[in-house]
């Protein structure tokens, strides 16, 4: 039997949960403020291994605006605030402030809402946490209200994420996790790591972020077909308008992507029946301390975050964002630890 502790903390006039669950591999702390991840620790050597880079103080991770291991949406990734529409009606997001876009979901986006704790149970060997959230984003350019149950099951050297959602309108609907990973117990950087992305070809856009088209990761430093690591190709894109990688790669299969520490010797398989991958180097100074006393975040972790390009809504021919009224949005992702 897999063990379960919980906790309240009081954060914004909310009682925001913590839950806590661990087998003999892994250890979860999972927030209902934003149906988020503060953190999974491995169990390597008969020692657990955080392998989160996240704020070291909790009241930290609730404000921060990286989104440290919480849910993203109801649009995630970038969607400029440019006219689209949705049953004949013409809708527009509303951006950032001083921006172009909304990122994830904006301000008010699911990273920073309070859920429901819907259940906590063992299964077997299996241990599930649900939250939910009913959201109303109308006033921000998203129609509908979306109902959305996101659950957390952990077994065996797995944490499996499922995304269940039905609006009562069209809408937008395009969810992931944005966990920041580094496999090694002092958080440097991420480059020695070594990354495989089971991909042939990556969506390049230009310094706006705007989308450039489909390209083929041949020769380029956006081929990571054959695993390797991530600083043989970090010049080609540490000096850009991103400052690392902050891309989408188009995938066909379920395994997605790989990751691997040799210093530490745990790895990392990401698996989900997504079409797009977005992978993040952390490329921006966090203001907050974080674990391991790392004192900026810039390239000392990666995020995989599983979804649809979100661009696809203006451009025909790719995955549709658009959940119909009534149908059932659903989609996974997994988190599958190995040593090596």
């Amino acid at each position: 039997m897999n063990n379960i502790k919980t906790s309240d903390f009081p954060y914004q006039e909310k009682l925001t949960k913590i839950i806590t669950i661990e087998n003999e591999h892994l250890k979860v702390v999972l927030s209902s403020y934003g149906a988020g991840i503060y953190q999974i620790s491995y169990k390597k050597d008969q020692r657990w291994i955080e392998t989160l880079l996240t704020p070291i103080h909790y009241e930290d991770y609730l404000k921060s605006k990286s989104y440290y291991g919480k849910t993203i949406g109801r649009a995630a990734g970038r969607v400029f605030s440019k006219p689209y529409e949705i049953d004949h009606q013409t809708w527009t997001v509303t951006p950032d402030e001083g921006q172009n876009s909304m990122l994830h979901g904006g301000a008010e986006g699911l990273s920073f809402q309070n859920f429901d704790v819907e259940e906590i149970s063992n299964q077997s060997e299996k241990t599930r946490v649900i939250f939910k959230n009913i959201s109303n984003d109308e006033v921000h350019g998203i129609p509908g209200t979306l109902t959305l149950y996101v659950h957390y099951i952990l077994n065996g050297e797995s944490l499996m994420m499922e995304y269940h959602a039905v609006s009562d309108a069209d809408t937008i609907c395009n969810l992931t996790n944005h966990a920041y990973f580094n496999l090694e117990e002092h958080k440097d950087s991420i480059l020695n790591h070594e990354m495989q992305i089971n991909s042939e070809h990556y969506i390049d856009v230009d310094d706006h972020f705007g989308y450039a088209g489909e390209k083929s990761v041949e020769n380029t430093a956006f081929d990571f077909r054959v695993l390797h690591p991530i600083k043989n190709f970090f010049d080609q894109v540490k000096d850009t308008a991103y400052r690392g990688y902050d891309h989408v790669w188009q995938v066909n299969q379920h395994h997605h992507a790989t990751l691997i520490s040799k210093k530490s010797g745990i790895g990392l398989h990401v698996y989900s029946d997504t079409p797009s991958i977005v992978v993040y180097t952390h490329n921006f100074k966090s203001p907050y301390l974080l674990n391991d006393h790392a004192q900026s975040g810039i390239h000392q972790a990666i995020t995989f975050e599983c979804q649809k390009e979100a661009g696809c809504l203006f451009y025909k021919g790719r995955a549709s964002l658009i959940l119909k009224k009534g149908e059932q949005y659903t989609h996974k992702i997994t988190y599958t630890y190995f040593s090596r």
